[in-house]
C-alpha cells in the first residue's frame, strides 16, 4: 500500500467517524453546579469574617460556621481550643476535618454566642451543660442543632 491509499483510507476513516460522532453528541454543562455555588459563597463569608481580624462579628462567625456545616452536610461541629488559636473541625462521613482556625483572643465570646443561642447559663464555667437552638439560613433551611459544652482546664 502506497502513501496516497494510506491517506485516502485515513481521511475515510475520518469522516466517518465524525459523522457518527456528530450523530451522537453529548453536551457536558462544566459550569458550577448549585452546590458549587453554595458551599463557595459560606466559606467566603466565614474567611471574610476570620480577616476582619478583632472587627469581626462573633454573631456572623457562629452562624457562617453552622451553615457550612449544614451545606457540606457534616455531621458535628467541634470547637477545639488550643494554646495559640482554636480549631474548627467537622465531622464529615465520620472523620473529623479540620475546616477553621479562630483566633484564641474570641474564644469566650465564641462560647458565650452558643450557649446564649441554646439558652445555657452563661456565668457557667465549671460544669457541663447541654442544649439545642434551631437556625433558619438564607435559603431558609431550618438546622436543629444540639450543644454540648465542657469546660478545658
Amino acid at each position: 500500500m502506497d502513501s496516497t491509499n494510506k491517506e485516502n483510507i485515513n481521511s475515510a476513516s475520518r469522516n466517518s467517524g465524525e459523522t457518527e460522532l456528530q450523530d451522537s453528541k453529548i453536551n457536558i454543562d462544566f459550569s458550577e453546579s448549585e452546590f458549587d455555588k453554595k458551599f463557595k459563597a459560606v466559606k467566603e463569608k466565614v474567611e471574610t469574617e476570620l480577616a476582619l481580624g478583632e472587627r469581626l462579628s462573633v454573631i456572623k462567625l457562629i452562624d457562617g460556621i453552622i451553615e457550612h456545616a449544614w451545606i457540606i452536610r457534616s455531621s458535628d461541629i467541634h470547637l477545639e481550643p488550643g494554646p495559640k488559636d482554636i480549631s474548627v473541625r467537622f465531622r464529615i462521613d465520620g472523620m473529623l476535618q479540620d475546616v477553621h482556625i479562630i483566633p484564641k483572643a474570641i474564644h469566650s465570646e465564641v462560647v458565650t454566642r452558643i450557649k446564649i443561642l441554646a439558652s445555657l447559663r452563661t456565668d457557667e464555667h465549671q460544669a457541663a451543660q447541654d442544649g439545642r437552638f434551631r437556625v433558619t439560613t438564607e435559603s431558609n433551611d431550618v438546622i436543629d442543632v444540639r450543644v454540648s459544652i465542657v469546660p478545658t482546664y
